[in-house]
């Protein structure tokens, strides 16, 4: 007997063509190469599947990420915000602080 590759099915070079025994196994490996060919379908069909599921979560975690990231901005310049202003404070009460030493040494000396 002898293989072909490309196809894959059996061929008994001292059969005829049109004998039935020929036949029968050119059907059998057509429904087998079919069967082959649905399963790979399937199973593409599946990842396909899978990948967008996974695309899909991923997506979903994106947004999500991406609102903490906003959420976590607005937190970020509203500590800036306060961080400035209580620093203008602190400069305000260390001159005022300066201020009544300077005051305060006056006095001393006045007396």
């Amino acid at each position: 007997m002898l293989i072909l590759e490309t196809t894959k099915v059996l061929v008994c070079p001292l059969l005829q063509p049109n004998d039935s025994i020929q036949c029968a196994l050119a059907y059998w490996c057509l429904c087998c190469r079919s069967k082959m060919h649905q399963r790979a379908i399937d199973t593409i069909q599946q990842n396909l599947e899978n990948e967008a599921r996974l695309k899909m979560e991923a997506v979903v975690v994106r947004k999500r990420l991406e609102q903490d990231i906003t959420e976590l901005e607005i937190t970020l310049e509203g500590v800036n915000k306060a961080r400035a202003e209580a620093e203008r404070s602190l400069k305000q009460n260390q001159q005022e602080i300066s201020d009544l030493e300077t005051l305060l040494e006056d006095e001393q000396k006045s007396k």
